[in-house]
């Protein structure tokens, strides 16, 4: 749907962080209590708007590695349960049909479930991915919003 402004939601954000900050430095007195409360809206708003900013690239990043760490793992997949789970993850993560973290959880089950040691190899490969995609959520996080 074409939108008339084209301004993005994380610009938007951003700038309602702004105004946000600014007029907690107004001229005229505001209690303790206000200053704090719009400092804090303010710092809310840039997350927010960090998140709507880097949430679709670090989904795209994760999608596309947890998709290549599921076909590599497909073909040395002995199991036809193990086979059958990362076929269904492989098309979880690139049909977009169902939440990424639910996919990511089903297929770790499976391969904790599974006694093959390359499901094994599997799990702690995924378990580092989550853990890089966490780090790249913090940094994103701390860099603050985009001006």
């Amino acid at each position: 749907m074409p939108v008339f402004d084209p301004i993005s939601p994380d610009r938007l954000v951003a700038m309602l962080g702004d105004l946000l900050r600014e007029s907690a430095r107004w001229e005229h007195p505001l209690d303790e209590f206000r200053t704090s409360q719009l400092l804090s809206a303010s710092s809310v708003a840039r997350y927010l708007a960090a998140e709507l900013a880097g949430s679709e690239p670090n989904r795209t990043w994760f999608v596309e590695e947890a998709t290549a760490l599921v076909d590599g793992a497909r073909g040395p997949a002995v199991g036809p349960d193990w086979a059958a789970a990362l076929d269904r993850a492989h098309h979880g993560l690139t049909a977009r049909d169902r939440p990424v973290g639910e996919v990511t959880t089903e297929v770790l089950r499976a391969a904790r479930a599974h006694p093959e040691p390359a499901a094994q190899e599997f799990t702690g490969a995924l378990r580092g991915l989550l853990a890089q995609l966490t780090d790249r959520h913090v940094a994103l996080l701390t860099s603050g919003a985009p001006r």
